[in-house]
């Protein structure tokens, strides 16, 4: 025992002073400063949209980190872009102006000391939230309005939609992220009378646009309620577990309850036939794919349908053939982002949870039956499936 605790002092004897040591030591920076590098020199400036880029020369002093740009934007409001050594231009982004701004560049070595200014004057071209502000489109549509725009530089940019109220007051309306070169959207839910609608642009940098104003009437719509699908001879009758199509009208988004699902096999193309109930003049219809809620790996993939068709009929034939349908539409999904399948950005989930509008021809006659025929699928897989469909019209 006596021999144990010996041992342990001796031991604790040997570590306690190197502890000590240890606590003692002060480390310092390895480099507390550094040599003032020299400035970039054969500057030249590009002007780009809301921006500039600046293309320099590097100095050969040793310890060089980075090169950065100084300026303001708006006024009082500081900012700064780097660049780093291994290159020889930096991007200046985010300006809403087409005035001259005035930049330092400085180059910056070790310890963050950095060179003395080498000022430049950059004189932006159109920022993004202007050039698509001139671009702007807005028309009526049913139950609202559609906005349609073009954004040539593909900047992350916000379309807001504003209406006035029974005072006079504007309130925001709808909201759209885009980063797309051109495109429109539709947003519902607006009464059929006349209404004062506003529109504008801004970035993530909080630049805005001016507002055009409009006074537009949205086109009288109902949603159609009581449809349901009828199983003639040649329609698709096999389902994955209980997911059958009679429940395309529930009003169930969740994955998988409320999932309508075909069998894998079934192969394509597929079709199934509505019931509307009674004659009806069709103003659009809306499809929600799978993966909008709980399992967005579905999302743009797998059997949500990409390509399909619409046709219409009074009187379709018992046997399940076509020759009393009649073609009304070819309609398409499309990927705002146009990403591969498993990659999305925000507007792609925000379009996809929306659901996708698609307006029928304004010469399209009243009909009782639709049939939707899916030809082609988002994923390499031999079934369809679908959260929701609903139509709308008068």
């Amino acid at each position: 025992m006596n021999t144990l605790f010996f041992r342990y002092i001796m031991i604790a004897g040997l570590i306690l002073p190197v502890a000590i040591a240890c606590e003692e030591e002060r480390p310092e920076p390895i480099a507390a400063g550094g040599n003032v590098p020299a400035n970039v020199s054969d500057i030249a400036v590009e002007p780009l949209p809301g921006g500039a880029k600046i293309t320099y020369s590097l100095p050969s002093t040793p310890g060089l980190l980075y090169v950065k740009a100084e300026y303001e934007w708006p006024a009082g409001v500081k900012r700064e872009s780097r660049a780093s050594l291994y290159g020889d231009s930096l991007i200046i982004r985010g300006l809403g102006t087409t005035g001259e701004v005035n930049v330092n560049i400085y180059s910056v070595g070790s310890g963050e000391v950095a060179s003395a200014p080498t000022q430049v004057k950059i004189k932006p071209l159109d920022p993004p939230v202007i050039t698509t502000f001139a671009s702007l489109g807005v028309q009526e549509d049913f139950g609202g309005v559609y906005v349609s725009f073009e954004n040539p530089s593909k900047a992350d940019l916000v379309i807001s939609l504003l209406a006035k109220d029974e005072r006079g007051d504007w309130f925001p309306v709808d909201a759209h992220y885009t980063n797309r070169d051109q495109g429109g959207f539709s947003v519902r839910g607006q009464e059929s009378k006349p209404t004062d609608f506003g529109v504008f642009v801004r970035d993530r940098w909080n630049n805005k646009s001016d507002t055009i104003a409009v006074n537009l009437t949205p086109i009288y719509e109902r949603q159609l309620e009581g449809l349901r699908v009828i199983n003639f001879p040649t329609d698709v009758s096999t389902f994955y577990s209980n997911n059958n199509f009679t429940r395309l009208f529930d009003n169930n988004f969740s994955d998988p309850s409320g999932l309508k699902h075909t069998a894998v096999g079934t192969g394509l193309p597929q079709w199934f036939t509505i019931d509307l109930g009674e004659s009806t003049k069709l103003s659009r219809l809306k499809y929600w794919m799978r993966g909008i809620v709980a399992n967005p790996t579905y999302l743009y993939g797998f059997g949500n349908p990409q390509r399909w068709e619409v046709w219409g009929s009074n009187n379709p034939d018992p046997d399940g053939g076509w020759t009393q349908w009649t073609k009304i539409m070819d309609c398409e999904a499309v990927k705002p982002s146009g990403l591969p399948a498993g990659q999305y950005t925000t507007e792609d989930r925000e379009v996809g949870a929306a659901g996708l509008d698609y307006a029928f021809p304004s010469d399209t006659p009243p009909m009782r039956y639709l049939r939707w025929k899916t030809n082609k699928v988002f994923g390499d897989v031999t079934y369809v499936h679908i959260i929701e469909i609903a139509f709308w019209g008068e």
